[in-house]
């Protein structure tokens, strides 16, 4: 995840930019068949996001990485929790985005 990461970052501040790797991964991810590890891709892309200050983007790619977690993994495995948490702090960050404007 290191690599996918590094490469989402080195087009900082470029939000199309990390969109567009960001579908190029799922893409491969579907055609390579490397399905089991599809949450850890949303979780690299939503810490991706949150490196760039794109709070509403992050909270996608969270949740989403939570539902999977959840669906695959049930909700007592290890990921989870963390998941939940780093998605109520990404609600607080937005709340904050909100009353500042």
């Amino acid at each position: 995840m290191e690599i996918v990461l590094d490469a989402l970052d080195a087009v900082y501040g470029d939000v199309q930019k990390v969109a567009d790797l960001s579908a190029e991964l799922f893409h491969l991810t579907e055609m390579e068949r490397l399905t089991p590890k599809v949450g850890d891709y949303y979780e690299t892309v939503a810490l991706a996001y949150a490196r760039q200050g794109e709070w509403n983007a992050s909270k996608k790619y969270a949740q989403m990485a939570l539902d999977y977690w959840k669906t695959f993994d049930g909700v007592d495995q290890e990921r989870v929790d963390p998941v939940r948490e780093w998605l109520a702090g990404l609600e607080k960050k937005l709340n904050q985005t909100r009353s500042s404007r």
